[in-house]
């Protein structure tokens, strides 16, 4: 049977274990809310303050962060879709400093790998540019040897140093050969890594649980930093809250293939590809505000074909479908374009490829994160009410009129109702197998707690039709 391209073939569900720990300080809440990291503006009135800012309007936002801030330009993109969700701002201000050691960038020696075959054109010269390599500047003096009218490249040696060279770099000379960075100069500066800021300034946010945070800060560190904060908060559901969505910017796909290795490993991010001929915090607004909204009509919807509607790309940018796969394949989200250059949401998927022990993932899609929590919501919204209000944990069987007591089948019957309420809502399917499997029991070492065992199955995005069609007479 053929299959249609184009789209994702369907994933296998994987194992989501969500672990919900109610007490007396617990709240039920269904509320979605959506986090924006940047900067305020350096003369607005919120910089270098951090902590989570409530955006009650746009023109508030403009006043205390500034109208040129990362953090405006994509709230006010976001609000253009978006009227309605909570939305928070947050600085990236870090509360002290950390100290690293940086190449300041200054080739220092290189080794050459000098042409073998005689040209008639003679390489010698002074000042000569080098192409390649992480750094810029670099230029080179080179010496020739001269036979039968032909040139060889004979020595190569540093002319001007450059900055921001590391060690193995490989530059170019046309008609000489190839130079490998063996050493550099080195500094010590006092700065903040980008795992640092990220780290510290969520650490401000308290206990307000995001179920989307975005920003422009993509760097490894700054990924891993977020996906260890997430890990470690909000663990009442396994860090099942929030996705941090972000964007690398280029229209080279080798490019972007090479940085992918910045992000795939992390499963709480979520990384599009931007064209050059796109702004950042414009795709970051509408495609968070996309995600967000259609979440909210339900979360089992596939999050993919969002028009964007900020700009064109150009016919030299755009990507055939064969690259946009392969971009898919290494963690990113794709966006695709038309005809005329109008960029769409193609696919999206979490970053990761793959899982922490290295395996292959079985699935990749934005949807099983988000259904997982709106259902770990769900359930501790309707469990909440037991532990709010004072309780008296009594064994099934006992009949009273007491509205203190309950049993454990009582809070069995309030589990197959809510997960009964998530079939209606299309987010988990199959309730019979659901009430087989739930166990609901007094725990027998922690004295007034009540154990429950559920298995649940989400339902799945409709991504792909096959096909196989004979028609004769």
């Amino acid at each position: 049977m053929a299959l249609i391209s184009g789209t994702p073939t369907s994933y296998t569900k994987p194992g989501v274990t969500v672990n919900l720990n109610l007490n007396d300080s617990t709240t039920g809440s269904n509320e979605f809310l959506v986090l924006i990291m940047g900067n305020a503006d350096t003369s607005a009135p919120y910089a270098g303050k951090t902590g989570p800012y409530l955006i009650t309007s746009l023109n508030q936002l403009a006043e205390d962060f500034g109208k040129t801030s990362d953090i405006y330009k994509i709230a006010s993109q976001y609000r253009v879709s978006d009227t309605s969700t909570s939305l928070y701002a947050i600085n990236l201000v870090a509360t002290d400093k950390s100290t690293s050691t940086v190449s300041n960038g200054n080739i220092k020696s290189v080794s050459a790998n000098l042409n073998t075959t005689p040209n008639s054109t003679d390489p010698a010269g002074t000042g000569i540019t080098a192409t390649g390599g992480s750094g810029t500047g670099a230029t080179f003096d080179v010496t020739s040897t001269a036979s039968a009218s032909k040139f060889l490249p004979a020595a190569v040696t540093i002319n001007n140093s450059g900055t921001g060279y590391k060690v193995g770099d490989t530059l170019t000379i046309v008609g000489v050969g190839t130079l490998t960075v063996t050493t550099v100069d080195q500094t010590t500066i006092t700065g903040v890594t980008d795992d640092v800021l990220m780290e510290q300034t969520l650490a401000t946010v308290g206990d307000i649980e995001f179920d989307i945070v975005t920003g422009k800060l993509n760097s490894s560190a700054a990924i891993q930093g977020w996906q260890a904060y997430a890990t470690n908060t909000w663990s009442a559901t396994s860090g099942l809250y929030g996705m941090y969505v972000t964007a690398k910017q280029s229209s080279d796909a080798n490019v972007l293939i090479n940085e992918a290795a910045d992000f795939t490993s992390a499963s709480k991010s979520v990384v599009f590809h931007c064209f050059d001929s796109l702004d950042v915090e414009r795709l970051l607004g509408t495609a968070v505000a996309q995600i967000a909204s259609r979440t909210q009509i339900s979360p089992s919807l596939p999050l993919r074909s969002f028009p964007l509607s900020i700009g064109t790309v150009g016919i030299n940018e755009r990507f055939n479908q064969a690259t946009l796969d392969t971009l898919f394949a290494n963690g990113y989200s794709t966006i695709s374009t038309d005809r005329a250059g109008n960029p769409t949401i193609q696919r999206t998927r979490i970053a990761a490829t793959k899982s922490a022990t290295g395996d292959d993932l079985n699935d990749s899609t934005l949807e099983t994160p988000f259904q997982s929590a709106f259902t770990a919501k769900y359930f501790k919204t309707q469990l909440t009410p037991y532990v709010s209000n004072p309780r008296i944990l009594v064994d099934d069987g006992l009949e009273t009129s007491s509205i203190y007591m309950v049993s454990p089948s009582a809070v069995k019957g309030t589990m197959i109702h809510a997960y009964q309420d998530l079939v209606d809502l299309g987010v988990c399917k199959d309730v019979k197998s659901f009430t087989s499997k739930l166990l609901v029991e007094a725990d027998a070492q922690v004295i007034g707690r009540l154990d429950i065992q559920a298995e649940g199955t989400l339902t799945s995005g409709l991504n792909q039709i096959a096909l196989n069609l004979s028609l004769s007479k």
